[in-house]
């Protein structure tokens, strides 16, 4: 069997729906193409497996699947044979790129704040780290202090997830509203904690399931779309003012990160590094020419 040539062609795009009726806008990410074979061999009747490697930019998204958008990878190969008849087949690969999580380094991290609420409610956060993956506990404690008179009687934590679309893909102004195409808030998990005496000091012991169905996506900041995750709690206390019964709510936000859990995910054999190679390297393959890198 004779082949003419073979390229590869990786290619991903972004499906943004606009609205409930599932309006679609499509837009290209990436398409980057290599010759794997630029001139006539002869293929034996055998299996023939010709190995190469692809450069991808480090700005590369991860793969997404979600109510709001889907950002989907596909490697094609076509095959001309010297008849000039042609094959062409499409396999789906998925991305995991934590390059693009922003404040990936400082999430890592112990942290611990602090602060009080009118000078009636003094609270403390502490975090082992703000950084999670797929498919763990947000785990951190909560501890407050009320003064005389003070209950906090209700604590609600939620983790908040909220996802943005830009129809201005070079990242230029795309704050402004015009380039906003879609946002959404979404409640990942939540917990409620109640007083069940007058205690004035507490601690909480919180832990907050991140699940690995769909609709979580790993943080991440891009030119097409961004995902940020936070820690929202709400205290609502209770306490006597001039003999006065007054209730008041307070929040507070904390910004954490979710990232893909890569360790689930089994490393493929380590492709040569052809950037290293010659064409009379005997390294090569026979019949393997040397990758030539194209983006179109």
């Amino acid at each position: 069997m004779s082949v003419d040539s073979i390229t590869i062609l990786f290619s991903g795009s972004l499906d943004n729906f606009k609205n409930d009726n599932f309006d679609l806008q499509k837009s290209s990410i990436v398409h980057n193409q290599l010759e794997l074979i630029s001139e006539p061999i002869i293929i034996s009747a055998d299996t023939s497996a010709f190995g190469f490697e692809l450069v991808l930019p480090r700005t590369l998204p991860s793969s997404v699947n979600s109510k709001l958008f889907k950002l989907n990878y596909i490697l094609t190969a076509h095959i001309l044979f010297n008849d000039s008849s042609k094959l062409t087949r499409e396999l789906p690969v998925r991305v995991y790129n934590t390059h693009l999580s922003p404040h990936h380094e400082t999430h890592q991290f112990h942290y611990k704040n602090s602060g009080t609420v009118l000078d009636l409610l003094d609270w403390e956060i502490q975090f082992p780290s703000r950084l999670f993956n797929l498919g763990d506990n947000a785990n951190f404690k909560f501890n407050l202090k009320s003064k005389k008179g003070v209950i906090a009687s209700i604590v609600t934590v939620k983790l908040l997830q909220k996802t943005l679309t830009y129809q201005n893909s070079s990242g230029v102004n795309r704050n402004s509203e015009d380039d906003e195409l879609r946002s959404i808030n979404q409640v990942i998990s939540q917990d409620s904690f109640y007083t069940e005496n007058k205690r004035s000091e507490r601690t909480l012991n919180i832990s907050l399931p991140i699940s690995e169905k769909s609709s979580t996506i790993p943080t991440i900041d891009t030119q097409d779309f961004a995902v940020s995750h936070r820690i929202h709690i709400q205290i609502q206390f209770d306490y006597t003012e001039l003999k006065t019964y007054n209730t008041k709510i307070t929040n507070l936000a904390i910004p954490i990160g979710i990232a893909s859990d890569l360790s689930k995910f089994k490393g493929s054999e380590l492709l040569p590094n052809y950037n290293n190679l010659t064409s009379n390297s005997k390294y090569l393959a026979a019949n393997e020419l040397l990758p030539i890198y194209s983006r179109v």
